[in-house]
């Protein structure tokens, strides 16, 4: 079996990637987190303590009491979970007693031993433990896996032990992909790149008639031929790879962060709308001007991306994950000023983008009640 530290590690981002919020304690060793799911909060604690033969039954259970008080207070229904890895005592059997909901991770033989009394399952938690620990196993025995990469962050659970295909494994690992992973961000960037090489084979991509033909915004197209679907499309095209490079790498970079914050299918709509706010923003300032460009690229969805996480992180109190309104506001205000500074660059479909995003926001998230962050290590 891998090294123990990043068993639990991997299960820490895991947990991240699934929605959940690490929360800071003045206990070496032990580590809490707490997300939001159906009215409900949901709490884990995680506790890693290889080797620790001090630490009595009484103690542990003392601070699996003050864990799960401190989330308590946070005023919503609670579900708890304490994950122990590799409690080396005498009778673990015994020193779990009486403990609700209390899991064993054997971080030498990768087993989750869970004794009578204990539930079987916690939203999902179990198969990410099974697939961490199971991809270490053919980590070890010399499997392609790359186990040091934490990019992957579990997307890839792995295959059955038997090492053959069954349906059983193939669900798992599609299973353990949506949970743990932006999913949609990452479709959204690789739609863009896929359509990129695509247009790059056909044609020129920095050539406006080529652009033009196959998709581009141009206003008198849309208003005089009713070609809306422009719109749409142009969201998804880009003028050369510079162009898209800058594009996805700050989609990539944001955009994970909006669909934990938000969801999978909330994220898509937002990105969506944004993209089509934008262009439709900039529509209309080309027909009060009369200066009409070819336009294309997915820079209104992401400054609605941009936009979205902005308010996200404002009614978090300012501060998300490693997200704050500081700094995602110093990064709109710098991007707005390049633009309006630079030539070629549709700056009102940014603003339109940015509006329509933190816009569609406010309609569609709400702060999980009793918020995580309300917990501070005093409370240990």
């Amino acid at each position: 079996m891998a090294d123990y530290t990043k068993l639990t590690e991997e299960l820490k981002w895991a947990l991240v990637g699934a929605g959940y919020r690490q929360l800071s304690t003045n206990l070496p060793g032990f580590s809490l987190f707490h997300r939001s799911a159906d009215g409900q909060g949901l709490g884990i604690l995680l506790a890693e303590m290889q080797g620790c033969t001090e630490l009595t039954r009484e103690q542990f259970a003392q601070i699996h009491k003050r864990a799960y008080e401190a989330l308590a207070a946070m005023g919503m229904p609670l579900i708890f979970l304490t994950v122990a890895a590799d409690v080396q005592v005498g009778n673990r059997r015994e020193f779990f007693a009486g403990i609700p909901a209390c899991w064993l991770w054997e971080l030498d033989t990768g087993r989750l031993l869970i004794y009578e009394n204990q539930p079987a399952s916690f939203y999902g938690v179990e198969k990410l433990i099974e697939a961490i620990s199971a991809r270490a196993e053919e980590a070890k025995a010399g499997s392609r896996e790359n186990w040091d990469s934490r990019e992957r962050r579990y997307a890839d659970p792995p295959r059955g032990r038997g090492g053959g295909w069954n349906f059983a494994s193939a669900r798992a690992r599609w299973e353990g992909l949506w949970r743990s992973r932006a999913v949609m961000n990452t479709l959204m960037v690789i739609i863009n790149i896929a359509v990129f090489i695509v247009m790059e084979f056909m044609g020129n991509t920095e050539d406006a008639r080529f652009m033009l033909t196959h998709g581009a915004a141009f206003a008198p197209l849309i208003r005089d031929y009713g070609q809306y679907y422009r719109l749409f499309t142009s969201m998804f095209l880009h003028f050369g790879l510079a162009h898209l490079l800058n594009n996805m790498f700050v989609l990539f970079l944001l955009g994970d962060n909006l669909e934990r914050a938000v969801g999978k299918w909330k994220y898509v709509v937002i990105y969506l709308l944004s993209g089509i706010g934008g262009n439709v923003l900039s529509l209309w300032q080309e027909q009060m001007s009369g200066d009409y460009a070819v336009s294309a690229g997915a820079s209104g969805a992401i400054f609605g991306v941009v936009g979205a996480l902005f308010y996200v992180v404002a009614v978090n109190k300012g501060r998300l994950e490693d997200m704050t309104t500081r700094k995602l506001g110093l990064l709109i205000i710098l991007t707005l000023y390049h633009g309006f500074t630079s030539t070629g660059v549709d700056n009102f479909a940014h603003i339109g983008g940015l509006l329509t995003g933190l816009l569609a926001a406010v309609i569609l998230y709400r702060r999980p009640a009793g918020d995580a962050r309300q917990f501070h290590s005093e409370n240990f």
